[in-house]
């Protein structure tokens, strides 16, 4: 019986050993092969920088396969230029003249040639000016000088001319007393009309460049296929009180990014999670305080911007996403 009893106590030992070293070995999963896929835009000033970057980032963990370079469509950009003159006619030799056939197009980003694509000719009415027009007839032989003898107005070529003044001059006398007597009379009717004339017209010439330029520091597609060999690494925990209150507290302290939503008082954190190479997205659909203006801001911690430099990561709200390239450890976006 004390045999038995020794013996009881030997298993109830070993067990309790083996029991404790099962809950503390560390027991490690095959490595995993991970491919992705970063894309970038790169211009021309920073193409050396960033391809010293990249092949910096290769190590023990990390493969560059390959690197794919091409010239983004955003090189080229279709741009329009318009010029505006007054013309005192409307031909095309005068708008020749005024205009160039080309023009050279050129800003911060893009230049190049444009050529005339279209022009508009917009009439403008100066209107009119008055003149007065005055006619002179003479006349002979009225006995009388009698303003009732004279037309007050008189119509030439459909216009109306009015009397505005009667020179009169004795054009035939007699002697009476040694004095000279008027018998008949000689003169000249003066009419006057007021006419209207145009003033001429002018032209607005509206001319219209486009053409086609292309960006002065050329903009490159870089396509980098990575692999990531990862080791899944866990240790399984003794179930208790004690071993769960330090899981949550090493899940909490594990949170590598987090995510703000900009509000009336300014940045609220309305999300913290993990990112790796396996995840680069993080989903803030479910998330309350969503920000009115759909502006978010997020933060990296820097260990893990260190091990990310480089790759893009994805904010999704619903429908929306945003693709970011790590460069840096905070960033403010707009959904």
């Amino acid at each position: 019986m004390p045999k038995m009893k020794v013996i009881k106590k030997i298993l109830i030992i070993f067990i309790s050993i083996l029991t404790i070293y099962i809950m503390n070995i560390e027991t490690f999963a095959s490595s995993n092969i991970n491919k992705d896929v970063g894309k970038y835009e790169i211009m021309k000033s920073e193409e050396n920088e960033f391809l010293e970057y990249i092949n910096g980032m290769a190590n023990d963990n990390l493969k560059i396969v390959k690197i794919d370079k091409k010239i983004s469509e955003k090189n080229y950009e279709l741009k329009e230029y318009k010029e505006e003159k007054l013309l005192e006619d409307n031909t095309v030799e005068s708008i020749k003249q005024s205009f160039e056939e080309t023009r050279e197009y050129k800003d911060n980003n893009f230049e190049g040639i444009l050529t005339i694509y279209n022009i508009d000719i917009e009439t403008i009415n100066n209107g009119y000016y008055e003149k007065i027009n005055e006619k002179r007839i003479p006349f002979t032989n009225y006995l009388e000088n009698d303003l009732n003898n004279i037309d007050k107005k008189i119509k030439i070529n459909n216009k109306i001319y009015y009397l505005i003044n009667v020179i009169w001059e004795y054009e035939d006398t007699k002697q009476v007393d040694l004095e000279p007597i008027p018998v008949s009379y000689k003169g000249t009717k003066i009419y006057q009309t007021i006419e209207k004339f145009n003033n001429p017209n002018t032209y607005k010439a509206t001319v219209l460049y486009r053409g086609r330029v292309e960006r002065i520091d050329t903009l490159y597609e870089y396509e980098v296929s990575f692999e990531s060999i990862e080791k899944d690494k866990s240790v399984i925990p003794i179930i208790s009180g004690l071993g769960i209150t330090l899981m949550i507290v090493l899940l909490i302290l594990k949170k590598n990014i987090y995510v703000y939503s900009k509000t009336q008082k300014g940045y609220k954190l309305i999300k913290r999670t993990n990112i790796n190479n396996n995840k680069l997205s993080v989903d803030i659909t479910k998330c309350k305080r969503k920000s009115y203006e759909d502006i978010y801001a997020i933060k990296i911690k820097k260990g893990t911007l260190k091990k990310l430099k480089g790759r893009t990561i994805s904010l999704v709200l619903g429908k929306k996403k945003k693709d970011i390239a790590l460069w840096n450890n905070y960033y403010e976006i707009k959904l």
